[in-house]
């Protein structure tokens, strides 16, 4: 992503079951990035054995890192409180090129091997199910961060964080 001018990020985690082979996309080639993936797949390793949990935390640790690495231009450890504030507020509006309308896998199999799939983004607009049953689509610009999403936010990565403080990696947690 950070050198071929892609205009949104790639899925960096796969499922549960195919996590431990993973590596960072080639295309990423910030030189904390690396660093920052054998962190964050090591933290989402402690939740395969739960599938909700799981997929919540990949999907903010996919968000945060993006934004961190893309936007912010820094280190996972170099966030402090005013990034994570930061960081709120691109996700209630990020930019278009990130926002997908469906939900799409973010892994797909060519030629026998699992690759990034091109219709993934990190945001997902979507409608009502009375619009959608009128006929009207999700539009990228429908786009709302939930009360939800903000808790779900929170909670991750300020677990994330916490992570990081019990494994001497960190010693401060900018999230809570």
């Amino acid at each position: 992503m950070a050198s071929k001018k892609q205009t949104h990020p790639t899925p960096l985690f796969d499922t549960q079951d195919n996590l431990t082979e993973q590596e960072l996309p080639e295309a990423i080639t910030l030189p904390f990035a690396a660093d920052d993936y054998q962190i964050l797949k090591d933290f989402l390793l402690q939740y395969t054995g739960s599938r909700d949990t799981y997929t919540a935390y990949r999907r903010e640790a996919e968000r945060l890192a993006q934004w961190s690495w893309f936007v912010s231009s820094k280190s996972l450890l170099e966030l402090r409180r005013p990034d994570i504030e930061a960081y709120i507020a691109f996700c209630q509006s990020p930019p278009i090129a990130w926002i997908g309308t469906k939900k799409v896998a973010r892994f797909i199999m060519r030629d026998g091997k699992r690759i990034p799939n091109p219709d993934w983004r990190l945001f997902v607009a979507t409608t009502k199910k009375s619009a959608t049953k009128d006929g009207n689509k999700p539009e990228a610009s429908d786009y709302q961060f939930s009360q939800k999403a903000l808790q779900s936010l929170f909670i991750a990565n300020s677990s994330f964080y916490n992570y990081l403080i019990r494994e001497g990696i960190s010693e401060i947690n900018p999230v809570s």
